[in-house]
């Protein structure tokens, strides 16, 4: 239900949706998703880096170097999709926060990044203290623009009155 609701979303955006399939049993995958009457109305896939990599070293590779050594644990935020109708910010504070909480603890995560459409760049900059991390660049994946995004996690925190 998660990937078909990340499906409808990244079409809706006129993104490529062809590559979006993954692994339901990676162990270094964690999908999180948020439910309403039965249906999933918001999902995230938090990955932790390993011996495969990240999606985000496809275009961001020479940049994620950066932050691999040793005592830094990567992970990065895929395949966010929000339906419409249930589109808020405290629902995607409420997502994020969960995956901070698992990445910290079950994947020792110490950095987060994100691939965003450079359009949604300045929102997670300046409500989730997210900084560029990344040039703009063309994602293959979904056939449209990227921008990396890096935080650190040992200070994360969802400001109070942004969850509701």
């Amino acid at each position: 239900m998660a990937g078909m609701l990340v499906r409808r979303m990244y079409a809706w955006r006129g993104y490529d949706t062809a590559s979006l399939g993954w692994q339901a049993d990676d162990p270094n995958r964690l999908t999180l998703v948020a439910w309403h009457h039965g249906e999933v109305v918001a999902t995230l896939t938090l990955g932790r880096d390993s011996p495969a990599g990240l999606l985000a070293d496809g275009l961001y590779a020479s940049e994620l170097a950066l932050l691999r050594c040793p005592g830094r644990v990567v992970c990065e935020v895929t395949r966010l999709a929000i339906d419409p109708e249930f589109r808020s910010s405290d629902l995607l504070f409420s997502l994020l926060q969960s995956a901070h909480c698992y990445g910290k603890k079950f994947f020792a995560a110490s950095d987060v990044v994100i691939e965003v459409n450079p359009r949604h760049a300045r929102y997670y900059q300046r409500l989730l203290g997210f900084r560029p991390f990344g040039s703009r660049r063309q994602c293959p994946r979904v056939n449209a623009p990227a921008v990396l995004l890096h935080r650190e996690l040992h200070d994360f925190a969802i400001p109070a009155d942004k969850i509701g």
